[in-house]
C-alpha cells in the first residue's frame, strides 16, 4: 500500500479546538496586500477559520522592503524576517519563533523545506517538545537528481536528512516523493500525500472539439513549454532534442513561456542550433493567458530535473493537452499506465527524450487526443480527493493529538 493512500493513520479531531499552529515559509506575497497571488493567501485564510491561532513567518531580506507584521484575520498574523542576508533572516526566523512559541504556545510547527525552513522548525520544535511537519515538494534530500544539481546543496543535505528523519510529519504533493521517502527508511505513517490543487483549476478544464480528434497527423506540432527558465528544467536538453529531431526532417513548432536567468543561455543555444525559427521566446504571461496557450498547443514537453506535482502538469492535463515528461514527481499522478512507457522519459536522458518526442510527434491526432482526455480524467480523480484545504488542517490535526 502506497503511503499516498494515508490508510495509515486516523484522525483525531479535539473536541475543543485548541489547534495552535506556527508556520514558516517563503510566502512573504502574503505581506503585499495587492499581490497577485490570491490562491495562497485564499488558502491560508481558510487554514485561519479552521484552527484557534495561526502564525506565519516568511524569510524575507531587508531589502524587499516587506512591513515587519500583518493582521490578515482575528487570529491569523504574518511576520516578515526581513534579514540583512540569508543568515540574519535565519537568525530572525528563529527569534520570531521563539517569542511566538513563548505566547502562543503552539502544538505543531509546519516547514515549507526539508533545509532552511525546516532547520528551523526542527531546532523549536527541540526547544519547545513540539512536533513539527515537513513539507517536500521536489527538494527532496534522497533524491540524487535534486541532490547534485550544485555544490551547496550537496554540502548542506546531510543536514536536511536529519531534519526530514527527526520530523513527526512529512507532507508530499507527488507519490514519486512519498514512495522515495518509505524506500529511504521513513515510517510509513509519517509520510502525508497531499497534492497542492491549483484554486483556479476549473479554469484549466477544456473538452477539445471532436473535430480536432478525427482528424490525422498534423504536421508541424506545436509544443509548448511553460515555466521558470532554471537549472531545474533542463531545458538545454529538450532544445538538444529538438534539434536531434529536426535533423530527421521534422516539423514542429515550441513556445517557451516564462522568464528567469538561463533565459540569455537558452536563446544563445537556440541560435547555434539553428532553431530560431521553430523555437520562441515568449517570455513570462500572466497566469491567466496560459490556459489559452495550453488549449491552441498538441503537445506538453516538461524536461525537469526533479519536480513536487508541478502546477502546470494539472493544468495541461485539465486542458486535455498531452504530456511529454521526464520521471519526476508527480507526472505519475496522472499519466495512467497505458501510457507512462510512451511518454514517461528517465531522467536527464537526451536520446531517450529524442526518440519520445519523435514518436509523439508522428502520432495521429486521434491517438494523442484520446491520451489528453485520459490525462483529464485521471486528474479529475485526484482534484475529487485532495481538492480540500479541510487535508491540511487534519494533518495538524493529527500531529497535535498523536505526539
Amino acid at each position: 500500500m502506497l503511503p499516498s493512500e494515508q490508510t495509515s493513520f486516523t484522525i483525531t479531531t479535539p473536541q475543543t479546538g485548541g489547534i495552535r499552529v506556527l508556520s514558516i515559509g517563503f510566502t512573504r506575497n502574503l505581506l503585499v496586500r495587492d499581490s497577485s497571488d490570491g490562491d495562497t493567501t485564499d488558502r491560508l485564510l481558510y487554514y485561519s477559520r479552521r484552527v484557534d491561532a495561526y502564525h506565519v513567518i516568511a524569510h524575507a531580506l531587508k531589502k524587499d522592503g516587506l512591513p515587519a507584521a500583518d493582521k490578515l484575520a482575528p487570529n491569523f498574523w504574518v511576520y516578515a524576517s526581513s534579514g540583512v542576508n540569508v543568515a540574519h533572516s535565519f537568525f530572525r526566523i528563529m527569534q520570531l519563533g521563539w517569542g511566538i512559541c513563548k505566547r502562543s504556545k503552539p502544538c505543531v510547527i509546519q516547514a515549507q523545506d526539508p533545509l532552511f525552513t525546516g532547520l528551523a522548525a526542527y531546532l523549536l520544535a527541540r526547544l519547545f517538545k513540539l512536533p513539527f511537519n515537513v513539507c517536500i515538494y521536489g527538494t527532496n534530500p534522497f533524491d540524487p537528481h535534486y541532490t547534485n544539481q550544485s555544490k551547496a546543496i550537496k554540502y548542506t543535505n546531510g543536514i536536511a536528512k536529519m531534519v526530514v528523519r527527526a520530523a513527526q510529519g512529512l507532507q508530499t504533493d507527488g507519490k514519486t516523493i512519498a514512495e522515495s521517502l518509505v524506500a529511504n527508511g521513513i515510517p510509513r505513517q509519517k509520510v502525508f500525500y497531499k497534492p497542492m490543487i491549483p484554486g483556479n483549476i476549473q479554469n484549466f478544464f477544456y473538452n477539445r472539439p471532436q473535430s480536432q480528434a478525427l482528424e490525422g497527423t498534423l504536421l508541424p506540432r506545436k509544443l509548448l513549454f511553460v515555466g521558470r527558465l532554471a537549472v531545474q528544467k533542463n531545458l538545454p536538453l529538450l532544445l538538444q532534442a529538438l534539434w536531434r529531431v529536426r535533423q530527421l526532417g521534422m516539423a514542429f513548432g515550441l513556445e517557451i513561456v516564462g522568464d528567469g536567468p538561463l533565459r540569455t543561455s537558452l536563446e544563445a543555444q537556440s541560435v547555434a542550433l539553428k532553431l530560431t525559427d521553430a523555437v520562441q521566446f515568449v517570455g513570462a504571461l500572466p497566469h491567466e493567458n496560459i490556459v489559452d496557450k495550453m488549449r491552441a498547443a498538441d503537445i506538453f514537453v516538461l524536461s525537469s530535473i526533479y519536480e513536487g506535482f508541478p502546477r502546470v502538469i494539472m493544468e495541461a492535463a485539465a486542458c486535455q493537452l498531452p504530456l511529454l515528461c521526464t520521471d519526476v514527481s508527480g507526472v505519475r499522478d496522472v499519466i495512467g499506465d497505458d501510457y507512462q512507457a510512451d511518454f514517461i522519459v528517465p531522467i536527464n536522458n537526451e536520446d531517450a527524450f529524442a526518440k519520445q518526442l519523435q514518436y509523439a510527434l508522428t502520432l495521429p491526432t486521434k491517438v494523442l487526443a484520446a491520451y489528453g482526455a485520459s490525462l483529464q480524467q485521471n486528474l479529475k480523480t485526484v482534484v475529487a480527493l485532495y481538492d480540500n484545504p479541510e487535508k491540511q488542517v487534519d494533518i495538524w490535526k493529527h500531529l497535535c493529538t498523536n505526539n
